[in-house]
């Protein structure tokens, strides 16, 4: 459950470069656009965050 709070304080300022620096270029420039959508895509952007995650055993429910 913790992951999955984590990507969502993450995604909400994902409009900000600042938010995405630690991701792929290509992937994040991918986000910030979605984010600009609104926030349809709110859940979606988040499963596409957790799933550039590594897998972390301990974090799964």
């Amino acid at each position: 459950a913790s992951v999955y709070l984590g990507a969502a304080e993450r995604t909400a300022n994902l409009g900000d470069p600042a938010t995405t620096e630690g991701l792929r270029p290509r992937f994040a420039q991918l986000v910030r656009d979605a984010a600009d959508l609104g926030w349809g895509l709110h859940d979606e952007l988040i499963n596409i965050y957790l799933s550039y995650l590594p897998p972390d055993d301990d974090e799964l429910i």
